[in-house]
């Protein structure tokens, strides 16, 4: 520790008022459903102030848990979880009592923070995960507290009381240990059963604006439709990178679509390879786009409705720009380049030509998304 001590340039002051500022922000944003934290930029930024590397942070832990077991295991090492700990412990040891819980609450967001994008990889859907907060168990720590910043300023003044004194006293191995796994465990549990409660919620279309509730005026569409564009265009963007960033795509979107349009096998067979060429990005993202905007409720594209749903807008005949429109000028653009302008094929071909690509591009989409 002396080691580790005479390299730390440690100024408590500072130190307590970066963090207690970085946890100010996380607090205040984990009253709002869906919110993100994110701590790799104040890490690096914290590493500097204190003058040390993650290497120097790795090799102080190694001493620390000489001896012991511990060493051998990762969570007891993740660097920004040992300077943490660490800072905890001085200010303990200074008998900074007020200092020492704020810090030991940016280390309970921290790890909310990394169990959030394990359980939540890519996007969250802010009416489902509000009314998952709403409508859990009401024993559960999340709705017990009534947000989550609640619940981890509950889980840390618990976990302040308990270890404190001991974290006080002195820089102890095991102390150490049942320090992070008790603080870890009790945000991880939480997390791991909202967020099973949360994708049960989704999958059963639960938590968003049915068209039962929709208003003459629209007023609980545009409400829909504010809440989830984020969520959407971040899924959109994911969606566009996988297919023609990384190539990948889904043979089984290309049969179920076939099926659902029942178009003829050869004209779909010829249009595949086109929608996957990089030339038709921006044209699938605008479609995805319109294709969002047009739904009112999350059953829409995620339950046995879909299928409905994308008949429903191929059939759609206004005068103002639509998702069928969008989707009948991209397939007559490529039919045209597929078949060339000579091919003739009859009106009930073009007609399921257009709703496979409808459904191609949808349900590719849908089966990521949901």
């Amino acid at each position: 520790m002396e080691i580790f001590d005479k390299k730390l340039r440690f100024n408590p002051s500072l130190v307590y008022r970066m963090i207690s500022r970085e946890t100010g922000q996380a607090i205040n944003g984990l009253s709002e459903p869906c919110y993100r934290v994110r701590t790799k930029k104040f890490e690096a930024t914290l590493y500097r102030t204190l003058g040390v590397t993650t290497k120097d942070i790795k090799e102080f832990a190694k001493r620390t848990y000489e001896g012991t077991d511990y060493g051998r295991m990762p969570m007891y090492n993740v660097p920004f979880t040992v300077i943490l700990t660490y800072i905890y412990h001085k200010f303990a040891k200074a008998n900074k009592k007020r200092e020492a819980e704020i810090i030991l609450l940016y280390l309970l967001v921290k790890f909310y923070g990394s169990m959030f994008k394990i359980m939540f990889p890519d996007f969250c859907i802010e009416d489902v995960f509000r009314y998952t907060i709403d409508h859990i168990t009401k024993v559960h720590l999340f709705y017990r507290e009534k947000t989550i910043a609640n619940a981890l300023i509950f889980l840390a003044k618990e976990l302040h009381k308990k270890y404190y004194p001991l974290m006080a006293d002195r820089w102890d191995p095991e102390v150490i240990k049942n320090f992070i796994v008790y603080g870890r465990s009790r945000v991880s549990q939480s997390t791991k059963s909202f967020a099973e409660n949360y994708y049960r919620n989704r999958e059963a279309g639960k938590g968003v604006k049915t068209e039962k509730d929709s208003d003459d005026d629209g007023e609980n569409r545009n409400m829909y439709q504010t809440t989830t564009s984020a969520t959407g265009k971040a899924a959109i963007e994911k969606f566009i990178q996988a297919a023609y960033v990384y190539k990948k795509y889904d043979e089984k979107s290309v049969v179920e679509a076939k099926k659902s349009s029942r178009v003829k096998n050869n004209l779909a067979e010829n249009i595949i390879p086109l929608i996957h060429k990089k030339s038709s990005e921006e044209s699938v993202r605008v479609i995805l786009s319109v294709f969002m905007r047009e739904l009112t409720n999350l059953n829409m594209l995620c339950s046995q409705q879909f299928y409905k749903t994308v008949k429903k807008l191929m059939m759609a005949r206004k005068e103002k720009v639509t998702f069928r429109n969008y989707v009948t000028q991209y397939t007559q653009s490529m039919f045209a380049e597929a078949m060339g302008s000579n091919f003739r094929v009859t009106q009930r071909d073009m007609v399921s030509l257009r709703l496979f690509v409808a459904f191609y591009i949808t349900i590719s989409f849908r089966k990521m998304f949901c």
